[in-house]
């Protein structure tokens, strides 16, 4: 009888243990929540003011690009104008193939690095000092957040982890995107540069391609609660990563310090003194952190600002081709593998990207076919055409007109021999040699051109399937190779099978 009122007992305390465990895990959660959220508010706070200097810095990157695009341009239409009648200037021992790609992803890596903003690694030694500053030295901060030296070095003294912002649309990022346009109509003359906005509709970049106008009402940033979320959303995750990578460096700092505690060349200090320095550290590592995450909210406010004011005129819309505000943290101290996190985020489309598209397009073709034509004689002297039997030139009557007829009027192909890379194992020799080199080596490549755009392109109008009958200024190529070339160009994306299927029956049905 003694034993049961003991067991009420117990019971009742076990329940009251378990709603206080509760509300305190609920209390925990709620101060969580509003840390955040106040948090998240330092953040935008911050981001207003500077949003201005973002903008600016879009805008200097915006013209750097277009340079860059009408070199590129005016490079591709030469290289078409030699390869009408022969190869491209200095070789170099190299094919026109490996010489023109070469070309375009030198161009394209400086424009897609152009494309966004990019926080560069945090270095420990700036953090020390930093930590070893007073509260208002604004000179050690910036050391930490804008190192003027090499991002990374071999001293290991840099955390190898970085935060973007992809900003502009790149050649890159529309070389990605699977779709076709429905109705082509640039040329490599610059068609579509005119300035001219885009309807509704209009996949031209793909389906969620928008004029700035409609951008701010449609899809993006419709509503301002869906504004407020997102920007959140932003806010918190840039946050999250500036703590780890802030983190790190602390426990490295800790690290170091323990070690020479041990070897007896540090000395220990008492608790008072201990606390106030480690209150100090957070304070400079939350202020780290709201800066950072700050600059990537303003960069994204920026975009939103140049789409829907008056410099909205300079883009030909906005776009959303599958770029997101994006952080990769790979830690060394941390058994964990990289950890890739993202918001999906609008570009600014500079005019005149199709017209730049299809000049590297019908130029990439040119030089394939050229280089199949000098195979064909080498192997079979006196015998007249590529494939179907025709020359070099008839590529730009057989592809559609306006393609790529313009490009045949225009700077070289230059060599640069650093960009010689060894042949890799079980890769045949010749252009198809190169080609599938360049696609291995891009495959999955954050900046690669060769997506799946530029494929289809290739397989509507250079290649057809083996055994079929060719048509005049086209190249033969095995089913199986081509599935291989579209596996590669695809690479880690979602619904790769899909896709590849897809164009493989578009390149069978010729």
């Amino acid at each position: 009888m003694a034993a049961a009122p003991a067991e009420l007992i117990l019971q009742e305390l076990d329940a009251v243990l378990h709603r206080a465990n509760k509300t305190q895990s609920e209390l925990y959660q709620r101060v969580a929540v509003i840390g955040e959220r106040i948090r998240s508010r330092q953040v935008l706070t911050r981001a207003d003011e500077l949003t201005q200097l973002a903008r600016a810095d879009i805008l200097r990157r915006c013209r750097a690009i277009q340079q860059g695009r009408n070199k590129l341009l005016q490079t591709l239409r030469h290289a078409a104008s030699l390869l009408a009648t022969g190869d491209v200037n200095n070789l170099c021992g190299r094919s026109n193939t490996d010489a023109v790609l070469s070309t375009i992803n030198e161009a394209a890596q400086v424009e897609h690095s152009l494309s966004r903003w990019q926080q560069p690694s945090l270095n420990i030694e700036a953090w020390r000092n930093v930590v070893s500053s007073g509260p208002q030295d604004d000179m050690a901060m910036e050391r930490l957040l804008h190192p003027s030296g090499p991002r990374s070095g071999g001293d290991g003294n840099e955390l190898p982890g970085w935060i973007y912002v992809p900003c502009i649309c790149s050649i890159v990022d529309y070389c990605r995107v699977k779709k076709m346009p429905s109705a082509p109509g640039g040329s490599c003359g610059g068609s579509s540069g005119n300035g001219k906005r885009k309807a509704k509709g209009d996949n031209s970049l793909e389906e969620g391609h928008r004029g700035g106008e409609e951008a701010s009402d449609v899809d993006g940033f419709g509503s301002n609660s869906e504004d407020v979320a997102k920007e959140s959303k932003i806010a918190l995750l840039m946050l999250q990563a500036a703590a780890t990578a802030v983190d790190e460096l602390i426990q490295r700092t800790e690290d170091e310090q323990t070690a020479a505690v041990g070897n007896g060349t540090s000395k220990c200090t008492d608790e008072e003194e201990e606390e106030a320095k480690e209150k100090a550290v957070e304070e400079k590592r939350l202020r780290v952190c709201i800066e950072i995450a700050a600059k990537a909210a303003a960069y994204t406010h920026a975009v939103k600002a140049l789409s829907a004011g008056e410099d909205s005129a300079l883009f030909d819309g906005v776009s959303d081709a599958a770029a997101t505000v994006a952080s990769l943290v790979s830690l060394p101290s941390s058994s964990a593998a990289s950890l890739t996190h993202g918001v999906p985020v609008e570009l600014l489309v500079l005019p005149p990207m199709e017209s730049l598209f299809y000049c590297i397009a019908y130029t990439v073709g040119a030089a394939i076919l050229r280089d199949e034509q000098n195979e064909l004689r080498l192997t079979a002297p006196g015998t007249a055409g590529l494939g179907g039997g025709g020359e070099v030139g008839n590529y730009t009557e057989s592809d559609g007109g306006d393609r790529g007829g313009s490009c045949a009027t225009a700077s070289a192909v230059a060599c640069n021999e650093e960009e010689e890379v060894a042949p890799l194992d079980g890769i045949t020799a010749g252009w198809r040699g190169d080609w599938e080199m360049w696609l291995q080596r891009s495959s999955g490549a954050d900046c690669s051109f060769l997506g799946p755009r530029l494929l289809q392109y290739l397989l509507e109008y250079v290649f057809f399937p083996t055994g079929s009958a060719g048509h005049v200024g086209t190249v033969s190529v095995a089913p199986e190779a081509m599935r291989r070339w579209l596996m590669l160009a695809c690479g880690g994306e979602a619904g790769v099978d899909g896709t590849v299927d897809t164009m493989m029956s578009l390149f069978m049905g010729q």
